[in-house]
């Protein structure tokens, strides 16, 4: 396999993680519903990440469209973001607890393809600003017990996580994944003046700074992070 410094785009350090160790575990995450924890090796990453990606070639994601990603941590967001990295599209990550304001303006600024959310309230209150959302072409929710499937509101197709990823199952042809100066992510500012601003971040621009990290901190097979930052905060997206 190649060297770390070999490594270019995103996936290819997925795939470089993958062959160290691929029954290894990758993610633990804690289920509230039955207070457990759900353990995933390297190689259950990969499979489901490719699940996800196909659920975004069928819903005709083209190279260089925005995915827009407001969930918490865990690992329906980590999934998304990287089927997006694999696909060639440009996750935009956002605070989980923004308000429906802010987001509906980044959606608009950004010209998101599709949006991912935990809750259907959550579509509502953002659609309910009234921003105009003409690149928006469907939403996914991922805790949609009162969604019924295939809703449609205007040109936006709403759709469960199930039925979503169920769609992408039969769709096997994938794309060419992204090159090294390709987008790996729009991070919208917190904390400045005015409107929230994009920082577009390159697969090069991520992938250098996670190589600086690794020729000064060596970490081992026994160690355990934890990660409480969310996606769309910079150093979660070196570390994570």
């Amino acid at each position: 396999r190649p060297a770390l410094a070999a490594v270019q785009p995103l996936p290819e350090l997925l795939a470089f993680r993958v062959a160290a160790t691929p029954q290894g575990e990758a993610y633990r995450e804690f289920q509230p519903a039955g207070e457990r924890w759900l353990s995933l090796s390297w190689r259950d990453v990969t499979l489901r990440v490719r699940v996800w990606q196909q659920a975004l070639a069928a819903s005709g994601l083209t190279h260089g469209e925005r995915v827009a990603i407001l969930l918490p941590n865990g690992l329906n967001a980590m999934s998304i973001d990287q089927a997006t990295l694999a696909q060639g599209g440009v996750p935009v990550p956002m605070h989980a607890i923004d308000n429906p304001g802010s987001i509906a303006y980044i959606l608009a600024d950004c010209e998101a393809a599709l949006l991912v959310v935990s809750r259907a309230e959550q579509w509502e209150a953002i659609r309910s600003v009234g921003t105009p959302l003409p690149a928006l072409r469907a939403v996914v929710v991922v805790e949609a017990d009162s969604l019924g499937s295939g809703a449609a509101v205007g040109d936006t197709l709403v759709l469960t996580l199930r039925d979503w990823l169920a769609r992408g199952q039969a769709h096997t042809t994938l794309p060419a994944g992204p090159g090294p100066d390709d987008l790996a992510a729009i991070v919208y500012t917190s904390g400045t003046t005015g409107k929230p601003k994009g920082v577009m971040l390159t697969h090069r621009n991520v992938v250098a700074n996670v190589q600086a990290v690794m020729a000064r901190v060596t970490p081992t097979e026994q160690d355990i992070f934890l990660s409480f930052l969310p996606l769309s905060h910079t150093f979660e997206r070196t570390a994570g």
